[in-house]
């Protein structure tokens, strides 16, 4: 645990080094004195966010991983009208991470619902799609596809849209309640399909 929470650590203060020389590197007025003050807020908030977030993954560490039973007294029967046509839980032939993956089909519409449960052992990976959910950088817009960060619902998350003849699907990927990993692949469905009806993963019934 020691080792875990020291790299994670190292890893928020390369972060937070990165950020600042980027902050810096950009500003173009001439007065030193508003430099200085915008970086000084600019170090207060990465600190503040860095400190939170240790926090967390302590907290998280600590935390006990959900069990079989629990993930199937969780699990919808079915979303978006489409049924539940097979689940894992922890199978690592499928879920690299402790977690479930279920699978709804009908038809040429079908979602793939993973969710990752990051704690335990797994609490390394908060720190990790903290820092990368919902950041512009992931943006990149073709003619029959894009991908970008947006906030939907309460989330920030990472969103995917091939809209190319029969082809089309969907990719939402983020973070629920500070602990879990959510990814969901959907055929045949738009984004905004998913997001209208999020609450029917009933992601506010996990404990």
């Amino acid at each position: 645990m020691n080792k875990m929470k020291l790299h994670v650590r190292i890893g928020m203060l390369a972060l937070l080094t990165i950020t600042i020389a980027c902050k810096e590197s950009k500003k173009t007025d001439n007065s030193n004195e508003v430099v200085k003050d915008d970086m000084v807020e600019e170090v207060t908030a990465v600190v503040s966010k860095a400190k939170k977030s240790a926090s967390q993954l302590d907290i998280l560490a600590e935390t006990t991983p959900m069990s079989q039973l629990e993930y199937q007294d969780w699990l919808p029967k079915t979303v978006l009208k489409i049924p539940l046509v097979r689940n894992t839980v922890n199978d690592h032939a499928e879920i690299p991470e402790q977690g479930i993956l279920a699978v709804y089909e009908s038809g040429k519409r079908k979602i793939e619902l993973r969710l990752i449960d990051m704690v335990g052992s797994q609490a390394q990976l908060f720190a990790v799609y903290q820092n990368t959910i919902g950041k512009e950088y992931h943006n990149r817009e073709e003619k029959t596809h894009y991908r970008k960060a947006v906030k939907k619902q309460g989330y920030l998350a990472n969103e995917t849209h091939d809209y190319g003849g029969d082809r089309m699907y969907s990719f939402l990927r983020f973070i629920h309640d500070d602990r879990y990993l959510v990814s969901i692949k959907a055929n045949g469905f738009s984004p905004d399909d998913i997001w209208n009806d999020i609450n029917e993963f009933n992601f506010n019934k996990l404990k």
